[in-house]
């Protein structure tokens, strides 16, 4: 049972993930250029895929945490 609600807990959580690429990125596109390749919408998703929810969802908050001119050059390529 805990492995159906966390496969819908997933589904749930790219859906939302592939609506925010779809309308909320462009008004982020307009705040600047993303520091990494993959953006991390796109990062998010593949993590979640690779790694399942609760460890994708960090490694996408430690991913977001370093997105700062500080700690990361534009167009850097960081896979999950």
């Amino acid at each position: 049972m805990a492995s159906l609600q966390t496969a819908a807990a997933e589904r749930v959580t790219l859906r939302a993930i592939g609506f925010y690429r779809a309308h909320g990125s462009a008004v982020a596109r307009h705040l600047g250029e993303c520091r990494f390749q993959p953006t991390c919408s796109r990062y998010a998703e593949l993590a979640i895929q690779k790694y399942g929810l609760p460890r994708g969802l960090m490694k996408t908050s430690l991913r977001i945490a370093r997105c700062n001119p500080l700690t990361s050059r534009r167009g850097e390529i960081d896979y999950p």
